[in-house]
């Protein structure tokens, strides 16, 4: 009889994919330390900031802004002192300043839009599909399960993304609504996801549908990623073009590209 592997990825493990599978796949063969940046500490300290006033909200607690600001100064003191020394893309000041702002915008001009949560920060374990050989399991953690919006999530970018390339590439959102109809089972369903950009005080909101279309192009490819996982290659496809292959953005550049380009290969303005 032929044991079945069982295979997970991660929803981030599919968005890395479409960064560089290479990437992904020295992320569980050769894992670095993460190298922590104002960047990721923005996005951090404001998620931290929702995540409490949602979970107040869930408690019958009255939402305030104060509750926010309180989070939000404990997850700061956490994470500055662990900044890498290259991930200062911004002063500390600035970088506090930028949070500030963003949780303002949040609590005026998004809270009143969304309804008590159902759940945040929401863990999610699924089977895709299933073979003699394989079982495949997508997983993930969702921001904030509205009851009447749907599956809500935050972003804090330096500027604002082109809505028309979500609309068409992002797989979160076809991953998060594919795990909210695997819970209430159902799947011919055409769901809303709604992405936050929180953008030093901006807010734009871009609302994504996906429907079971989705989800069977979403299962096509991720079988074509458990046949890459499977063919137990030394090295998969590097991708050089975009913004992430860079010693700024991947954590594994140093082993990688690096190695013939060195750790300043371009001006700094690029």
């Amino acid at each position: 009889m032929v044991k079945q592997e069982v295979i997970e990825f991660r929803q981030s493990d599919l968005g890395t994919a479409e960064l560089c599978l290479e990437a992904l796949r020295r992320n569980y063969a050769d894992p670095q330390p993460e190298k922590l940046s104002t960047d990721l500490v923005r996005g951090n300290v404001v998620h931290a900031a929702i995540e409490a006033l949602g979970q107040d909200m869930i408690d019958g607690k009255r939402p305030t802004i104060d509750r926010m600001f309180n989070a939000a100064q404990l997850s700061q003191d956490w994470y500055f002192p662990r900044v890498h020394e290259d991930g200062w893309r911004e002063t500390q000041e600035k970088t506090e300043l930028i949070i500030m702002n963003n949780i303002e915008a949040f609590f005026e001009d998004v809270l009143p839009e969304l309804s008590v949560p159902d759940a945040v920060e929401k863990p999610f374990r699924h089977l895709l599909y299933e073979t003699e050989t394989e079982a495949v399991y997508l997983k993930g953690t969702r921001d904030w399960d509205d009851p009447i919006l749907g599956a809500v999530d935050w972003k804090n970018p330096g500027r604002k993304p082109a809505a028309w390339e979500l609309q068409r590439g992002d797989i979160q959102s076809t991953v998060y609504l594919w795990a909210m109809a695997q819970e209430d089972g159902d799947l011919d369903k055409t769901r809303e996801f709604h992405r936050v950009h929180l953008i030093n005080g901006d807010v734009d909101w871009v609302t994504i549908r996906r429907g079971p279309k989705d989800y069977a192009a979403l299962t096509e490819k991720v079988h074509a990623m458990v046949q890459l996982h499977k063919a137990k290659l030394p090295v998969w496809p590097m991708t050089w073009k975009g913004w992430y292959c860079s010693p700024k953005w991947c954590d594994h550049w140093d082993n990688c590209r690096g190695l013939h380009l060195g750790d300043k290969p371009w001006p700094a303005s690029t």
